[in-house]
């Protein structure tokens, strides 16, 4: 487990613009990257993920803007399949990349071995049971079932966190689906490294900083 638990900005791209979704379906149109990331920053969330959820496009641009304005990890994600693709976004100033559909034992290696484990996260949809040992640095467990409806987590996904031989995951874990309230990220907290956080941020006056206040009153060591 890290040393720090984290709370991470889920930002979802389409068309380039930030979208709002409920399962695989664009509900609202937030508006332009800029204002999102000028009051993410604001609110002291700890890192940001880009994810395009659209048609498969190049998100250089919103890397551009992000890492001229950001001052902290910044992550992208969406179909990407090519190393040639992770080249270009790492050149724009992303830290990580999120990979998901396209993962498989081949791929994961190459990024490793060219960027480290750090620079790549798992991303798992739904089938938590049986997580596969690919290389990387983190795990995203999202329950798609649950995103966008605020229902809170799937914690039963979070107390499991196996292998689908019996072994414990030794990764850093984050959560992702569900979140709807502080309580919601502080219980997660209790059972993974980090909870990613989308729709809440959106549509609530919320601060990742007055989440951080709430967690660590049950003990979490949380990053300032």
């Amino acid at each position: 487990m890290s040393l720090c638990k984290r709370i991470i900005a889920c930002v979802l791209i389409e068309n380039g613009l930030v979208v709002r979704r409920v399962g695989f379906k664009t509900k609202a149109i937030i508006g332009k990257p800029a204002m999102t990331i000028k009051y993410l920053q604001k609110w002291a969330v700890d890192e940001i993920i880009f994810i395009n959820v659209g048609a498969k496009s190049d998100m250089s641009k919103i890397l551009d803007t992000a890492t001229k304005k950001l001052f902290l990890p910044i992550s992208v994600g969406g179909s990407i399949s090519t190393i040639d693709e992770i080249d270009r976004y790492m050149r724009m100033g992303a830290d990580k990349v999120v990979i998901g559909k396209h993962a498989n034992e081949k791929f994961m290696t190459e990024i490793v071995n060219k960027y480290g484990d750090q620079a790549v996260s798992l991303s798992v949809d739904n089938n938590h049971d049986n997580v596969p040992e690919f290389p990387c640095g983190e795990i995203i467990m999202h329950d798609i079932e649950r995103d966008g409806y605020g229902k809170g987590l799937n914690l039963d996904i979070l107390k499991k966190r196996v292998y689908k031989n019996g072994k414990y995951i030794h990764k850093p874990i984050l959560a992702m689906g569900g979140i709807g309230s502080y309580e919601d990220i502080v219980e997660g907290l209790k059972y993974c490294d980090g909870v990613c956080v989308g729709n809440l941020f959106h549509y609530k006056e919320i601060s990742a900083r007055k989440a951080k206040e709430a967690a660590k009153s049950k003990g979490y060591d949380m990053r300032v």
